[in-house]
Formats: structure tokens, sequence, C-alpha cells
């Protein structure tokens, strides 16, 4: 797939000046569409857009509720998971059918094994590429989404257990999308 058939969305909320994420894409090479999302409820929505001007979407909080179950009785919608509904729609608003959500807080992307499946540890310096070969693989299959391993994936190293049960973590924190696939985010 190429890059410029997907976009990036960076999911955020009342951390203006530390969306790591953003600084991370650029540094391993990604060069595609970068939207950073936030709701209405944010008190920093005015600094997002100081600093991001037409890269920040807002959505209405409130209006995206009812189309999930909130799993929460606190009714203070605290939660990423309004932002992860909301992210189709923005999709569809945008003329966009492929896209990849990120929390806002990576610093960094890297290689974690080498094609020998030795541990590693070292940065993507083309991440539209690897980006765009991971939604090939998901393309490929029926899944609903895919998702990147992350650092806790690795702990203990070869010697781990944990990094040898592959399909026993869940899928978090990244998600590449497609609006033909959506699907629920359960809180």
């Amino acid at each position: 797939m190429n890059q410029n058939d997907y976009c990036v969305f960076i999911l955020t909320h009342g951390r203006a000046d530390r969306v790591f994420t953003y600084r991370s894409l650029q540094k391993a090479g990604y060069t595609g569409r970068i939207y950073l999302v936030i709701d209405d409820e944010d008190e920093q929505a005015d600094e997002y857009y100081r600093m991001y001007g037409d890269k920040v979407i807002q959505f209405n909080k409130r209006a995206i509720a009812p189309t999930f179950d909130e799993g929460d009785t606190f009714n203070d919608r605290r939660a990423i998971i309004y932002a992860r509904h909301a992210c189709f729609q923005i999709a569809r608003d945008l003329g966009v059918k492929y896209f990849i959500q990120l929390d806002d807080d990576y610093t960094c992307f890297v290689y974690k094994k080498d094609p020998q499946f030795n541990y590693i540890e070292k940065p993507i310096r083309h991440l539209g590429k690897v980006f765009s070969l991971i939604f090939d693989f998901f393309l490929s299959i029926p899944a609903l989404t895919v998702a990147m391993a992350q650092n806790g994936d690795f702990i203990g190293g070869e010697n781990s257990t944990t990094g040898k049960r592959f399909y026993r973590r869940k899928a978090m924190n990244s998600f590449f999308c497609s609006t033909d696939r959506p699907f629920q985010f359960f809180g």
C-alpha cells in the first residue's frame, strides 16, 4: 500500500506539549498525513490548535458516547475509547479508507528482532514503508485490525516466555484500521 492511501491519527487529551508520538513519527521517517484527534472537552484545545494548526481534528465526546457501550459508571468520559470510536467517522469525513490509531506517548519506533529472530533494538528509519507493509498484511487477511508489538511484549528478552507466546497479547495502543471493517472497542 502506498503511504498516500492512509493516515495516522494520534489520539490525545490534555497533553498538547507532550505529544511524543508526533516527533517520533518524524524521527522514524514517516512523511505521510498525521492528525491529532482531540475531544471537545479538552481544556488544552486552543494550545493544540496553536501548536499543530490544521492537523488537529476535534470531535464531540457527548455525541459519540451513545454509539457504543462505554463500560463506565462514572459518567465523566475519561477514557480514550471515545476517540477510538470517533476515528472511523473522522476517516470517512476526510475521505480516507485506511488509518492507524496511535496513542500520544510513543517515544520511538524500533525493530525488536532481526530477520533471524534474534533480539535487537534498531531504530526504524523508513516507518512509512513499515506501515505500508503492515497494511498489505492486514488487507490480505480477514482480521478487523492488527497492532504493532510494544516494548512490554519483550520484557525478559530472549529467555522470557512472554516473547515466545505471540498470540497471548491483546492488540492495544496501535490499531491498523479500515472504514470497511469497523468494530467496537470495549472500555
